[in-house]
């Protein structure tokens, strides 16, 4: 079996790059890694990368799309949310606990394509996952 994989990139098709590029460079701050003619990929964090792509197939339901965005404690959290409020970007969920996941989370509305960003945080260590620390070098 090959094992030589190097990083993750998910691509979701949207509307326009142009505003795409707005959000979550301009707003995210998610450091752009390579613009291509119809692509944009942005770095998310230590080795992960999401990929957005002009003149696809739209997701027929952008709100089931979970971009999610994982910080260090709910301090970070409620941070964000002071942030993406005064940025306008519309929260359809504020910060609260989810016993069931053990984590502090909020949810809020790509305003170009209607992803749902999530930013959440683990609220125990005993609700990190198995090899957490491997992924979160």
């Amino acid at each position: 079996m090959p094992k030589n994989v190097i990083y993750p990139i998910t691509f979701l098709p949207v509307k326009s790059l142009k505003k795409t590029k707005q959000f979550y460079s301009g707003i995210l701050k998610i450091p752009v890694a390579l613009v291509a003619p119809k692509a944009l990929v942005f770095r998310v964090g230590n080795g992960s990368y999401w990929g957005f792509t002009e003149g696809g197939e739209l997701a027929k339901n952008p709100r089931r799309i979970c971009l999610s965005i994982t910080v260090k404690g709910r301090e970070d959290v409620l941070l964000w949310n002071r942030y993406l409020t005064k940025k306008k970007v519309r929260c359809t969920m504020q910060p609260k606990e989810s016993p069931k996941y053990k984590l502090f989370t909020s949810f809020y509305a790509d305003p170009n394509d209607g992803f749902t960003v999530e930013i959440q945080a683990f609220v125990k260590k005993t609700g990190k996952p198995k090899g957490h620390r491997e992924f979160c070098r």
